[in-house]
């Protein structure tokens, strides 16, 4: 991988835009761009230490010296202390490699405790990290961790009406099917979730001149999947 695609790569893992690395920088966003299509190579030594900061690895990673990925040092080096807290606690965290999406937690006879996809571990113990207290028992408990912004949600939803409740929870459900759709499925499944969702807004609008008996009918065919295949 080239030293422009590595910069591409880390900018848009951060969530940067062109323009918001380039003012953490103090150059143009046009700057970035020319990093990025490869125009420019010799970037200054203090430009490329600072992207390195910025972009939260090292710079050799990004001039191609270090081949290492750094989000994946990054996830290693949790899990290794993830292996190390349940260890000392007697229990064992069992995977083939860290590059297992699923993993089991067995205690000191064998038995599972419980399982777990390692995004859902890795997210329990970033949380638990930045709380500032990590124990074995809090990261084999079942207990949702919600993140303050996910607590915000919840409020809000239980002070919605009836109908507001199943706007969200429609869109929730479309948008999560969206979001899970993997391969030359994801197109389809974008364009359908956008056409169902301007869909089940006009229908809703309508709804305020319609009799109950037709907004039952409505209801009946948003919840029908035959209706939008």
């Amino acid at each position: 991988m080239e030293m422009s695609e590595r910069i591409r790569e880390r900018r848009l893992f951060m969530g940067y835009t062109q323009e918001e690395l380039g003012e953490k920088l103090g150059l143009q966003k046009s700057a970035i761009a020319k990093y990025e299509n490869g125009r420019v190579e010799n970037i200054k030594r203090s430009i490329i230490a600072n992207m390195a900061k910025i972009l939260e690895c090292s710079p050799a990673y990004l001039m191609g010296w270090d081949e290492e990925d750094p989000t994946l040092l990054k996830r290693d080096a949790a899990l290794e202390d993830i292996e190390k807290i349940l260890s000392i606690n007697g229990y064992t965290l069992c995977c083939e490699n860290y590059d297992d999406d699923y993993f089991l937690i067995k205690n000191s006879c064998g038995q599972t405790i419980t399982s777990l996809y390692n995004y859902e571990l890795l997210t329990k113990y970033d949380f638990l990290k930045k709380k500032g207290t990590i124990t074995a028992e809090m990261l084999i408990s079942n207990s949702l961790v919600l993140y303050p912004e996910e607590r915000d949600h919840i409020s809000k939803y239980r002070d919605l009406d009836h109908h507001g409740k199943e706007m969200v929870d429609f869109t929730l459900q479309k948008e999560w099917e969206r979001s899970t759709a993997g391969g030359k499925n994801a197109g389809n499944a974008i364009s359908m979730a956008v056409k169902e969702h301007t869909s089940y807004l006009n229908a809703a609008h309508i709804d305020e001149n319609s009799t109950l008996e037709e907004r039952q009918a409505d209801d009946q065919i948003m919840m029908d999947d035959s209706e939008w295949e």
